[in-house]
């Protein structure tokens, strides 16, 4: 015990730590860095929330400094006209009232506000902890590096939101570009490790000296661990493809993909790369993959270290990232079952298949087997599918007002322009042939947006 004693002694005396002036600085900068790495974690969090609210493409300009809110009724009236010339509003949110204009803006104005806030949160401790000595100069070299790759998300961030506001060209809706999204996805997760690794150096410099055999073991997990969690960061790339090409609601069937397992469309792009970033069915064959791979791997790693001499807190921590490997892929399915079943999406699935005779049978739509509403729609953002198709609904009830100024009567009471008690959607979707009923409103093959002259 005493030569492991010595040994832990003279690493310690030979080690150069990242922080000067004692245990008290040490505490500090962990602490203000642990901070930040919750601070990204929230931002990543927001941002997320931002994308699932359709928020992303509300503010349709930029400034690096910021600036302040509208303040006034003229100031909301101004920036609603800006949002009316972008193409999200005349392709998906047309008849939107102000309120809902309001809603969406503040979330896309929180997320950029917390984004600066944690640049400022960033700056001013380093800057103090550089005056007084505390970091040393390889440290600081690495945490001004952080700090110019969190500044560049705000640059990052407006280059994807402009390919958004730009006139939709081969997509049917409005939506950024999915190599951007990536790109904005990407970087937080590298500031996020990258933080959370200096962090973990600070605090915990030297590795634990009680054991000699806890270090022999602490580097053989290392050397298991780095593939897998190189993995682990591809599949969350591949992650971000999924949602900027809004594919995981393509196919709601797991482990098939409908009815095969393999789709038919896998390589219809050409050149060959495109369909591994934009062809939906293989985006997201792609990320189950490398989803499954990711289990796996980390199952596997698990396995391995079982019988490792490891410290407790290593080997707790590869157990929790089983259980979160796990959670994921479990919950990833719950979502597509969830998104199948959605409560906008009941009411019309109802009214779509009561009336459903032989003729669907006889000639399905393209898209079986895949969610009928969210992909046959063309991407149509995930509002409430009815009020943004019918144009210029004003969020009246939204079947009432697409059949012919019904005004709130009785929908099926009265005849419906001759519908004879059919199916309200299906019969004014000119002979849709209980296909989705949102995407037959908004256009066959030429949407909404060709219509408007985009």
């Amino acid at each position: 015990m005493s030569t492991v004693a010595s040994v832990g002694i003279g690493n310690k005396e030979g080690l150069k730590l990242p922080v000067n002036e004692g245990p008290h600085a040490q505490k500090m900068v962990g602490i203000w860095l642990f901070g930040s790495v919750a601070w990204v974690f929230s931002m990543v969090i927001l941002g997320g929330i931002t994308r699932l609210t359709r928020s992303g493409l509300s503010m349709t300009d930029w400034k690096f400094t910021g600036g302040l809110p509208p303040l006034s009724d003229e100031d909301w009236l101004l920036e609603f006209e800006k949002y009316k010339q972008s193409p999200e509003y005349k392709c998906v949110n047309r008849g939107m009232s102000i309120e809902d204009f309001k809603f969406i803006y503040w979330m896309e104005y929180a997320h950029r506000i917390w984004g600066r806030a944690l640049g400022i949160m960033f700056a001013l401790p380093l800057s103090y902890f550089l005056r007084k000595g505390y970091i040393t100069i390889q440290l600081g070299l690495r945490l001004s590096a952080l700090f110019a790759l969190g500044a560049g998300q705000g640059l990052i961030g407006w280059w994807m939101v402009k390919s958004g506001l730009e006139p939709a060209s081969e997509y049917s809706q409005p939506r950024v570009s999915p190599y951007r999204l990536a790109a904005h996805l990407t970087s937080p997760f590298a500031i996020y490790c990258g933080l959370l690794w200096t962090g973990l150096s600070v605090v915990m410099p030297e590795p634990p000296s009680e054991s000699l055999a806890w270090v022999h073991g602490a580097v053989k997990v290392k050397r298991l661990a780095l593939p897998v969690s190189l993995l682990v960061g591809v599949t969350a790339v591949s992650g971000a493809f999924v949602a900027g090409n809004d594919a995981g609601h393509a196919y709601n069937t797991f482990p098939k993909m409908g009815d095969t397992w393999i789709p038919e469309d896998f390589f219809d792009m050409k050149p060959l790369i495109r369909n591994f970033f934009e062809n939906t069915s293989t985006v997201q064959l792609d990320h189950r993959i490398l989803a499954t791979a990711t289990l796996f791997s980390i199952g596997a790693l698990w396995w391995s270290t079982r019988n490792f001499d490891i410290h407790p807190a290593v080997r707790s921590l590869i157990g929790s990232a089983v259980g979160m490997a796990g959670l994921q892929v479990s919950h990833t399915q719950l979502d597509k079952r969830v998104a199948e079943h959605h409560t906008w999406e009941a009411p019309i699935v109802e009214m779509v298949f009561s009336s459903t005779t032989s003729e669907t049978s006889d000639k399905p739509d393209k898209a079986k087997h895949r969610n009928y509403v969210s992909t046959a729609i063309g991407k149509v953002e995930y509002r409430n599918p009815v009020s943004t198709a019918v144009d210029k609904a004003e969020h009246r009830n939204p079947v009432s007002t697409a059949i012919g100024k019904v005004e709130h009567r009785n929908p099926v009471s009265m005849t419906a322009d001759k519908a004879k008690y059919r199916n309200l959607v299906s019969t004014t979707v000119d002979k849709a042939k209980h296909r989705n009923p949102v995407s037959t409103t908004v256009g066959s093959t030429v949407d909404g947006c060709s219509r408007l002259g985009l």
